[in-house]
């Protein structure tokens, strides 16, 4: 894998993605609220890369015809550009997002390198 000028075996990318894996569970355990910015998602329904994808091109995901879409082939192959820019996990004495629910802020790759903000894509999932 290689991303940002670094190249990784699959034997230090599996033991980022443990590492991840463990400080997720540890926050959950310790009952405390797992914000992260950038890294990977710490995500309650699912995988948000295709959903940003197809979103941002038209296409909507709230009934699952963007999924069935002709131009899904296309547009998943793309999928990857997008990275987790900002996670904010519900908080109970500060803010709840749905029922206990997380925001994610989306962005591609070159809209962050560029310093671009202005094409941010936000998704809450809840439990």
């Amino acid at each position: 894998m290689a991303q940002h000028g670094l190249t990784w075996d699959e034997d230090r990318e599996d033991a980022y993605f443990e590492l991840t894996d463990a400080v997720a569970a540890h926050h959950a355990g310790a009952g405390q609220p797992l914000h992260a910015l950038g890294g990977p998602a710490h995500n309650v329904q699912g995988d948000m890369q295709m959903e940003a994808q197809l979103v941002t091109h038209g296409l909507s995901c709230g009934d699952g015809t963007a999924y069935k879409d002709p131009s899904r082939p296309a547009l998943e192959r793309q999928r990857e550009q997008w990275q987790l820019l900002l996670q904010l996990d519900s908080a109970d004495d500060d803010a709840m997002w749905g029922d206990s629910g997380m925001l994610y802020f989306w962005i591609r790759r070159q809209d962050l390198a560029a310093r671009d903000l202005s094409q941010t894509w936000m998704a809450l999932q809840s439990c």
